[in-house]
């Protein structure tokens, strides 16, 4: 998320994050229904193509104002909720049953270097060349080369690449579980009352719900606290967080994915316990780390210390929510996320209100509030988890219409890969 810094208003700083949160919330289920039944790759070129078009127009539409900035934001918010959802249902397609947590954790991990980037970057182009539009320009284009790239050599289905070799199609075709090759009908059919009244999504979504209010406080408030409460300078502030939110959850985010699958393929454990093993003790372990944060007084090594702590077992969390829309239905996994993220948006928008109707406290105190809230929620929310969690497919995944022609495997096999469509 970029810095607009030559917006000195807070509020306006305000309003455009809640413009791209506004955009992203929009787009993000509807993105993941259509991927799921028509393919994510379309879905995904023209989310990324909105965001890159529109961070190249940003120094022109910034000159001109905040409202058509907020335009803007409002529309990078919304290419970006196509991607986010769309990805999982493209990896819902070509990810073996025994590789989920790995292919989503790698996945989801670009997400953090990418926000380190584009946090660090302008800085350092304002720094050290009074030029803070060229990392726009740079990163607008290199995505636009991006975009070159996946449209030649990504496919929706592994039956639709040219690429692919029958070997791995048939271990892909395989392996998977839930989901297989069809002839769909024109009808985009959605079981969304199965859905919403599944004590499996519920819980998935508390949980998720919770832990998003660990994540979002803290990168939009871990720079405040540092510089009003620890006193310490704005550089090391930035610089501890960007590590903080950058490289460690990156790394851990793939170590705990890792570790997950091979707990599952070697028959340690089932995927419905590792996932509420996970993601359980994450929450366990971060309440008492936000408790520690405000008991460590004006020590900014052991706030920082505590922090990079808490970033750490985030990569628990990705290992076991991450994956758990493929495991309840691969086949509606790009809408599952997507309402995930919806009410991981909610989180922020509402974690950042609650700073602000505290006055943005500048005193250790005050913070307790928000620590303590953050805690309840953790503890609370984990409970239906712990209850109805599950890492099994539910009934509603498979279609019961028969307006839907299945490809067996045999099918493709006997089928040139790259005339299946």
């Amino acid at each position: 998320m970029w810095n607009f810094t030559f917006f000195g208003d807070h509020k306006q700083m305000r309003a455009l994050t809640h413009a791209f949160y506004a955009g992203f919330i929009v787009s993000t289920i509807p993105a993941g229904c259509v991927a799921d039944h028509y393919g994510g790759r379309w879905v995904i070129t023209f989310g990324i193509l909105m965001s890159s078009l529109t961070t190249m127009m940003y120094p022109k539409v910034a000159l001109h104002g905040s409202v058509r900035l907020l335009v803007a934001r409002l529309i990078q918010g919304f290419g970006q909720g196509l991607v986010y959802s769309s990805t999982y249902s493209l990896l819902a397609q070509w990810t073996p049953k025994s590789e989920r947590a790995r292919s989503i954790g790698i996945a989801l991990s670009g997400s953090f270097v990418g926000w380190g980037v584009g946090f660090g970057l302008p800085k350092l182009f304002q720094k050290f060349m009074d030029a803070w539009e060229i990392p726009l320009y740079l990163t607008g284009t290199v995505c636009l080369f991006w975009v070159l790239v996946w449209l030649h050599f990504c496919s929706s289905k592994p039956s639709q690449s040219v690429y692919i070799t029958d070997t791995e199609l048939q271990y892909i075709l395989n392996n998977r579980e839930g989901i297989e090759d069809e002839i769909l009908s024109k009808r985009l059919n959605v079981p969304w009352k199965a859905v919403l009244t599944s004590p499996s999504v519920w819980s998935l979504v508390l949980i998720d719900w919770a832990f998003s209010w660990v994540q979002y406080p803290m990168m939009h408030q871990l720079k405040y606290y540092a510089v009003n409460v620890l006193r310490i300078t704005n550089d090391l502030s930035r610089s501890a967080a960007i590590f903080a939110e950058t490289v460690t959850p990156f790394l851990s985010t793939i170590f705990w994915s890792c570790v997950s699958d091979y707990l599952v393929n070697n028959n340690y454990m089932s995927r419905t316990v590792i996932r509420k093993l996970f993601g359980v003790t994450c929450n366990m372990l971060v309440a008492p780390c936000l408790l520690a944060i405000p008991l460590a007084g004006c020590s900014s090594l052991t706030v920082f210390s505590i922090y990079e702590v808490i970033t750490f077992n985030s990569g628990l969390h990705v290992s076991a929510i991450g994956p758990n829309p493929l495991d309840l239905s691969p086949r509606h996994a790009g809408m599952i996320s997507g309402l995930l993220r919806t009410s991981g948006i909610v989180a922020a928008i509402f974690a950042w209100e609650f700073v602000l109707t505290m006055g943005m406290p500048s005193d250790i105190d005050r913070w307790w509030i928000l620590y303590l809230w953050i805690i309840a929620l953790l503890v609370i929310l984990s409970l239906p988890y712990i209850c109805f969690g599950s890492g099994k497919i539910q009934p509603w995944n498979f279609s019961t219409r028969g307006s839907r022609h299945t490809l067996t495997s045999r099918t493709v096999t006997s089928i040139p890969s790259r005339v299946l469509q």
